[in-house]
């Protein structure tokens, strides 16, 4: 009588063993995709303080060539603007920041210009 494993004790044994498998990557890429996440993050304040020293380095008329930039993951465009209504100087940089590997990721930054 005792002459092993019956069919349907191996394929019981096998559906655990792969919903065990199953839960563990499960856990395993949602582990990943956070860990990402805030990679991503982390990047885009790094950048955001990069930018800040540049804006008081590189000349303006260099940051408006209207070319963006590159910092890692992170793209950099930068403009000009001025608010209408309000006495000069008025003059003020935007900076917007995107993460290309999440694009919901983005931060606006404003810095004055150098007036003169």
């Amino acid at each position: 009588m005792n002459q092993g494993f019956t069919l349907i004790e191996a394929l019981v044994a096998l559906i655990v063993i792969v919903l065990i498998a199953t839960t563990a990557l499960e856990t395993q890429m949602t582990t990943l995709k956070l860990e990402q996440a805030a990679r991503d993050t982390q990047a885009l304040r790094f950048a955001i303080s990069q930018t800040l020293s540049a804006s008081r380095i590189i000349p303006t008329e260099t940051l408006l060539t209207g070319l963006p930039s590159t910092n890692g993951p992170i793209r950099i465009q930068v403009s000009a603007l001025t608010l209408p209504g309000k006495p000069a100087p008025n003059r003020w940089l935007k900076w917007e920041l995107y993460a290309y590997t999440r694009p919901t990721l983005k931060a606006e930054v404003f810095t004055r210009m150098d007036e003169p």
